[in-house]
């Protein structure tokens, strides 16, 4: 019984040091993504592969989750002209789980699409910042 108590009270003390560090030692929450799989679709390109990455550095990713989720929601309907159909579809995962879903659209209303959520409005830091993650150009409006 002592010994379970022991081993209890050591276990309790390492709670603090259970958090996830990432690679560049900045905490990352337990339950964010840790890797970004980025695929791209283009309609006007077809006759060349679409551009595909992997985001492997926490951190970074959290931050571009986090940016995504704090946008606005789209509130009203919107007519968006010069839609080019050009998409980046955005996979958040934590390991092997995925945390979430999301569809980048590059032109018209730049919408961006969280699986199981309404649309939200991106702006230019939001684009800045998701090309600085992925190294994918977003084009200047």
């Amino acid at each position: 019984m002592r010994r379970g108590a022991l081993v209890l009270i050591a276990l309790l003390s390492m709670l603090p040091l259970a958090g996830c560090q990432a690679s560049n030692g900045a905490a990352v929450p337990a339950s964010g993504p840790t890797s970004l799989y980025v695929t791209s679709s283009n309609p006007e390109r077809e006759s060349r592969p679409p551009p595909e990455g992997v985001v492997r550095d926490a951190a970074t990713v959290d931050q571009l989750y986090r940016a995504a989720l704090a946008l606005p929601v789209v509130s009203e309907r919107h007519n968006c002209p010069y839609d080019t159909g050009q998409v980046y579809g955005l996979i958040f995962q934590r390991g092997s789980d995925v945390v979430a879903q999301m569809e980048l659209h590059v032109s018209g209303c730049r919408f961006l699409y969280i699986r199981g959520d309404r649309a939200r409005m991106t702006d230019s830091a939001f684009r800045a910042l998701f090309s600085k993650v992925t190294g994918m150009p977003l084009p200047a409006r």
